[in-house]
């Protein structure tokens, strides 16, 4: 066969390569994060002199487009699109080999693992870690144990109102079973000018469900006449640290592991013409059970409990790479790290890499330019073609002589 039948034997398989690569896209339109590839070609020639023939041209490398498809939105807690640059890392439960994907199309297995479509684990960071080693991100079900209560925060405003010589208030505190209790607070029996010329003295009493707790204590609230919180007396003697009521609970609820429930009163205040409940808040939680989880845009991915409380599970990870048009395809429809890309750089959503929960990223296929790179592909067969029909009747001429 003549050089320029080889040549033109070679722009065949040229154009059918750049033809199966474009095929390839359109049937990937629909494959959700799907990123477009492209044949690029190189000549070949015979030698290396500015005489030396040319020889056709071959197959340089599949390149791919990363940029960023159309998202649609799906309302899934566990669909993930990533905004920008970078992948999911998702990990083979069986070997731990690691691949990458753009494609958040992810589910929660039997064993609570996040997983993609081929059982593989998607890899994040145990909260509240945002880097070091990644480990398989799982949704904890299990029951939320009852937490005791150890802290609590009042905040009122003891001006004074002739009209309204009283305040009370009342924060929950949960015992070791989980069993809740009203702690009432009754503020009165306001006493200017005390202790000292300016101060003002409140009164506090505190009981639960309507029994006093520690009846033969005193508890003082007492105010600068700048109207700030001075002091707290117990027994006439000031709290350490300061603005704190060290409340002992251990005769009413020790039996049931509650002993002090610290009280930050602190932020309380005693400014004119005003007696309200500013704050009331305290820690501690009853036994509650899993009812749902979310996955938002920071990645975070929390349980919920239907005691109202909730359990950050862990983050999901991010992966970019220096040179990520170097990375390998896998018959999964992944991509794994070469040695030419670098290795996966982690991180979590931000900056120029940004999850969108409940959303998917579609294909990055422009099916138009495709159709179009179609009829430029079909030319280029047809010509070469036409070059081997041409040889032909060349050599049968040839042949005829």
């Amino acid at each position: 066969m003549s050089d320029f039948m080889n040549a033109a034997k070679t722009g065949i398989n040229s154009a059918s390569a750049s033809l199966a690569t474009r095929s390839n896209n359109i049937a990937n339109a629909g494959s959700i994060g799907f990123k477009s590839e492209r044949a690029s070609f190189e000549a070949v020639y015979a030698g290396e002199s500015k005489s030396s023939p040319g020889m056709g041209s071959r197959l340089s490398s599949i390149e791919r487009d990363f940029g960023n498809g159309a998202y649609e939105t799906t309302g899934k807690s566990t669909h993930l699109a990533i905004v920008g640059q970078g992948f999911f890392a998702v990990a083979n439960p069986l070997t731990g080999a690691v691949e990458f994907t753009p494609n958040g199309q992810f589910d929660v297995d039997l064993a609570g693992y996040l997983v993609d479509k081929n059982g593989y684990q998607v890899q994040g960071y145990p909260y509240p870690e945002t880097s070091g080693n990644t480990v398989p991100l799982q949704l904890d079900k299990s029951p939320m144990a009852p937490q005791v209560t150890a802290n609590g925060t009042i905040s009122v405003n003891l001006g004074s109102v002739p009209s309204q010589p009283t305040l009370t208030t009342s924060l929950t505190v949960y015992d070791s079973r989980g069993e809740s209790h009203v702690l009432g607070a009754l503020f009165s029996n306001e006493q200017p000018d005390t202790p000292v010329v300016g101060q003002t003295t409140w009164t506090m009493n505190f009981d639960l469900a309507g029994t006093a707790v520690n009846p033969a204590d005193t508890y003082e609230a007492v105010f600068n006449p700048d109207g700030t919180l001075a002091d707290i007396l117990v027994n006439g003697a000031a709290t350490v640290p300061a603005g704190h009521l060290p409340l002992d609970l251990s005769t009413a609820l020790g039996a049931y592991g509650v002993t002090t429930v610290d009280l930050d009163m602190s932020a309380s205040t005693a400014y004119a013409n005003d007696i309200s409940v500013r704050d009331v808040a305290s820690d501690g939680n009853a036994a509650g059970e899993f009812t749902t989880f979310t996955i938002e845009n920071d990645g975070l991915m929390t349980a919920f409990f239907d005691n109202g409380e909730k359990r950050v599970v862990g983050q999901v990870a991010l992966a970019t790479f220096a040179a990520q048009h170097e990375l390998s395809t896998t018959n999964r429809g992944n991509f794994s790290q070469t040695n030419d890309s670098g290795e996966a750089i982690f991180k979590v959503s931000g900056g120029s890499s940004m999850i969108l929960s409940e959303t998917l990223e579609m294909s990055n296929v422009d099916v138009a330019e495709q159709m179009v790179g179609l009829i430029t592909d079909q030319r280029n067969y047809q010509s070469a073609a036409q070059v081997l029909s041409v040889g032909k009747q060349v050599s049968q001429t040839l042949n005829n002589l």
